[in-house]
Protein backbone atom coordinates (compact mmCIF):
# COMPACT_ATOMS: atom_id res chain seq x y z
CA UNK A 1 0.00 0.00 0.00
CA UNK A 2 1.27 3.06 -1.28
CA UNK A 3 1.28 5.58 1.78
CA UNK A 4 3.58 8.39 0.60
CA UNK A 5 0.93 11.15 0.28
CA UNK A 6 -0.90 10.97 3.46
CA UNK A 7 -4.33 13.28 4.39
CA UNK A 8 -5.25 13.60 7.71
CA UNK A 9 -8.78 15.18 8.25
CA UNK A 10 -11.02 16.16 10.81
CA UNK A 11 -14.17 18.26 11.01
CA UNK A 12 -16.15 21.06 13.07
CA UNK A 13 -18.95 22.52 13.54
CA UNK A 14 -21.23 18.78 13.55
CA UNK A 15 -23.21 19.85 16.33
CA UNK A 16 -23.87 23.49 15.90
CA UNK A 17 -27.47 24.71 15.43
CA UNK A 18 -26.51 26.77 12.39
CA UNK A 19 -23.84 27.77 9.99
CA UNK A 20 -21.16 25.74 8.49
CA UNK A 21 -19.69 22.61 8.89
CA UNK A 22 -15.74 23.06 8.23
CA UNK A 23 -13.44 20.29 7.30
CA UNK A 24 -9.55 20.31 7.61
CA UNK A 25 -7.66 18.21 5.63
CA UNK A 26 -3.47 18.60 6.30
CA UNK A 27 -1.08 16.71 4.38
CA UNK A 28 2.01 16.83 6.70
CA UNK A 29 5.75 15.24 6.61
CA UNK A 30 7.63 13.51 9.32
CA UNK A 31 9.73 16.93 9.84
CA UNK A 32 6.61 18.83 9.56
CA UNK A 33 4.81 16.92 12.43
CA UNK A 34 7.96 17.33 14.18
CA UNK A 35 7.48 21.37 14.61
CA UNK A 36 3.83 20.77 15.14
CA UNK A 37 4.13 18.21 18.35
CA UNK A 38 6.69 20.53 19.67
CA UNK A 39 4.40 23.48 20.35
CA UNK A 40 1.39 21.87 21.60
CA UNK A 41 -0.81 20.51 18.47
CA UNK A 42 -3.27 18.25 19.45
CA UNK A 43 -6.90 17.81 19.66
CA UNK A 44 -8.63 21.32 19.12
CA UNK A 45 -11.17 20.62 21.92
CA UNK A 46 -8.24 20.09 24.42
CA UNK A 47 -6.54 23.81 24.03
CA UNK A 48 -9.08 25.81 25.87
CA UNK A 49 -7.57 29.14 25.35
CA UNK A 50 -8.29 30.88 21.96
CA UNK A 51 -5.23 32.82 21.83
CA UNK A 52 -3.29 29.43 21.91
CA UNK A 53 -5.49 27.60 18.94
CA UNK A 54 -4.40 30.99 16.72
CA UNK A 55 -1.32 30.91 17.46
CA UNK A 56 -1.17 27.06 16.41
CA UNK A 57 -3.61 27.78 13.32
CA UNK A 58 -0.53 30.18 12.07
CA UNK A 59 1.72 27.60 12.61
CA UNK A 60 0.24 25.03 10.86
CA UNK A 61 -0.39 27.04 7.90
CA UNK A 62 2.78 28.22 7.80
CA UNK A 63 4.50 24.92 8.51
CA UNK A 64 2.75 22.32 6.91
CA UNK A 65 3.38 22.81 2.33
CA UNK A 66 -0.22 21.17 1.64
CA UNK A 67 -3.55 21.78 3.76
CA UNK A 68 -6.76 23.09 2.73
CA UNK A 69 -10.95 23.26 3.90
CA UNK A 70 -13.89 22.46 2.86
CA UNK A 71 -16.94 23.93 3.52
CA UNK A 72 -20.72 22.85 3.69
CA UNK A 73 -22.92 25.94 4.52
CA UNK A 74 -26.71 25.14 6.10
CA UNK A 75 -28.89 24.98 3.71
CA UNK A 76 -26.79 22.20 1.93
CA UNK A 77 -26.80 20.38 6.12
CA UNK A 78 -30.26 20.40 5.99
CA UNK A 79 -30.82 19.04 2.27
CA UNK A 80 -27.93 16.34 2.60
CA UNK A 81 -28.49 15.58 6.22
CA UNK A 82 -25.20 15.89 8.58
CA UNK A 83 -23.32 13.03 7.24
CA UNK A 84 -24.21 13.63 3.51
CA UNK A 85 -22.81 16.82 4.85
CA UNK A 86 -19.59 15.15 6.42
CA UNK A 87 -18.56 13.45 2.90
CA UNK A 88 -19.38 16.28 1.15
CA UNK A 89 -17.22 18.59 3.08
CA UNK A 90 -14.11 15.77 3.29
CA UNK A 91 -14.54 15.76 -0.79
CA UNK A 92 -13.96 19.40 -0.96
CA UNK A 93 -11.09 19.44 1.43
CA UNK A 94 -9.30 16.96 -0.54
CA UNK A 95 -10.05 18.04 -3.70
CA UNK A 96 -8.42 21.29 -2.53
CA UNK A 97 -4.92 19.81 -1.96
CA UNK A 98 -1.93 20.29 -4.27
CA UNK A 99 -2.33 16.74 -4.65
CA UNK A 100 -4.40 13.51 -4.70
CA UNK A 101 -3.70 11.58 -1.41
CA UNK A 102 -2.49 8.16 -1.68
CA UNK A 103 -3.71 7.40 1.67
CA UNK A 104 -6.35 9.48 4.55
CA UNK A 105 -6.48 9.27 7.86
CA UNK A 106 -9.98 10.15 9.14
CA UNK A 107 -10.81 10.71 12.84
CA UNK A 108 -13.68 8.98 14.29
CA UNK A 109 -14.97 5.53 13.57
CA UNK A 110 -16.15 6.12 10.02
CA UNK A 111 -14.20 6.24 6.57
CA UNK A 112 -15.68 9.12 4.10
CA UNK A 113 -18.08 7.27 1.33
CA UNK A 114 -17.24 10.40 -1.35
CA UNK A 115 -13.41 9.43 -1.28
CA UNK A 116 -13.93 5.48 -1.30
CA UNK A 117 -11.96 5.35 -4.00
CA UNK A 118 -8.55 6.46 -1.27
CA UNK A 119 -7.38 4.29 0.83
CA UNK A 120 -8.38 5.13 4.17
CA UNK A 121 -8.47 4.82 8.19
CA UNK A 122 -10.91 5.58 10.41
CA UNK A 123 -8.88 6.69 14.14
CA UNK A 124 -11.27 6.79 16.81
CA UNK A 125 -9.89 9.55 18.97
CA UNK A 126 -7.37 9.94 16.07
CA UNK A 127 -7.18 13.86 16.93
CA UNK A 128 -5.21 12.56 19.97
CA UNK A 129 -3.84 9.72 19.10
CA UNK A 130 -1.93 12.01 15.62
CA UNK A 131 -0.62 15.34 15.43
CA UNK A 132 -1.16 15.60 12.08
CA UNK A 133 -5.15 14.76 12.66
CA UNK A 134 -4.99 17.05 15.62
CA UNK A 135 -3.57 20.00 12.84
CA UNK A 136 -6.87 19.05 10.46
CA UNK A 137 -8.62 19.78 13.57
CA UNK A 138 -7.24 23.11 14.68
CA UNK A 139 -7.14 24.36 11.12
CA UNK A 140 -10.94 23.53 11.15
CA UNK A 141 -11.98 25.27 14.73
CA UNK A 142 -10.08 28.03 13.95
CA UNK A 143 -11.52 28.94 10.38
CA UNK A 144 -15.16 28.61 11.37
CA UNK A 145 -14.74 31.08 14.49
CA UNK A 146 -13.46 33.11 12.68
CA UNK A 147 -16.27 32.38 10.10
CA UNK A 148 -18.78 32.71 12.37
CA UNK A 149 -18.01 36.19 14.21
CA UNK A 150 -17.71 38.11 10.88
CA UNK A 151 -20.78 36.28 9.75
CA UNK A 152 -22.75 37.70 12.94
CA UNK A 153 -21.24 40.98 12.59
CA UNK A 154 -22.41 41.00 9.05
CA UNK A 155 -25.31 40.09 9.32
CA UNK A 156 -26.28 41.68 12.47
CA UNK A 157 -27.72 38.61 14.53
CA UNK A 158 -29.22 39.15 17.82
CA UNK A 159 -26.61 38.95 20.63
CA UNK A 160 -29.16 37.93 22.52
CA UNK A 161 -27.95 34.07 20.89
CA UNK A 162 -24.67 34.27 22.07
CA UNK A 163 -23.07 33.20 19.05
CA UNK A 164 -20.06 35.15 20.24
CA UNK A 165 -19.14 32.55 22.68
CA UNK A 166 -21.35 29.39 21.58
CA UNK A 167 -20.62 29.30 18.19
CA UNK A 168 -24.01 28.23 17.20
CA UNK A 169 -24.26 25.06 19.68
CA UNK A 170 -26.92 24.40 21.68
CA UNK A 171 -26.50 26.68 24.96
CA UNK A 172 -29.16 27.27 27.15
CA UNK A 173 -28.95 31.19 26.43
CA UNK A 174 -28.96 29.89 22.28
CA UNK A 175 -31.88 27.92 23.17
CA UNK A 176 -34.00 30.38 25.24
CA UNK A 177 -33.20 32.47 22.08
CA UNK A 178 -33.99 30.49 19.72
CA UNK A 179 -37.70 30.03 21.75
CA UNK A 180 -38.00 33.40 22.25
CA UNK A 181 -36.71 35.33 19.42
CA UNK A 182 -37.21 32.08 16.75
CA UNK A 183 -34.02 31.30 14.31
CA UNK A 184 -32.09 33.65 12.21
CA UNK A 185 -31.52 32.85 8.37
CA UNK A 186 -28.35 30.92 8.97
CA UNK A 187 -30.23 28.34 11.59
CA UNK A 188 -30.09 24.39 10.31
CA UNK A 189 -33.55 24.08 9.74
CA UNK A 190 -33.69 20.53 10.49
CA UNK A 191 -31.58 20.88 13.64
CA UNK A 192 -33.54 23.34 15.25
CA UNK A 193 -37.35 21.57 14.53
CA UNK A 194 -37.16 20.21 18.51
CA UNK A 195 -36.38 23.69 19.73
CA UNK A 196 -39.40 26.07 17.88
CA UNK A 197 -42.05 25.96 16.04
CA UNK A 198 -41.76 27.53 12.34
Amino acid sequence: MNKEYICSIDETGRGSLLSILVVGAVVTTPKEEEVLRADGVTDSKKITDPRKREYLYDLIRGTVTDHNIGIVGPDEIDQLGIEGAWNLGCYRAVKGLYKTPTFIKVDGNRRISALSHINQEAITKGDLKEVSIGAASILAKVWRDRYILNEIEDLSINPLYGINSNKGYPTKQHLNALIEIGPTTRHRKTFIKKYVNE
